[in-house]
């Protein structure tokens, strides 16, 4: 995490605390989920077929 932390400084010039990338990585993974269910990235993950 801290890495892509560093990275969104980095390369994209943001600068933002792990929380805010914690809440932005769930709300990302919940729509994914919303939209591909049983194909999204949070089953594949659970699963283990990533």
């Amino acid at each position: 995490m801290e890495h892509a932390r560093l990275a969104l400084r980095a390369a994209h010039g943001i600068a933002v605390d792990r929380g805010r990338v914690v809440r932005a990585a769930i709300a990302a993974v919940l729509a994914d989920f919303t939209r591909h269910g049983a194909d999204s990235q949070l089953v594949k993950g659970i699963v283990g077929d990533d």
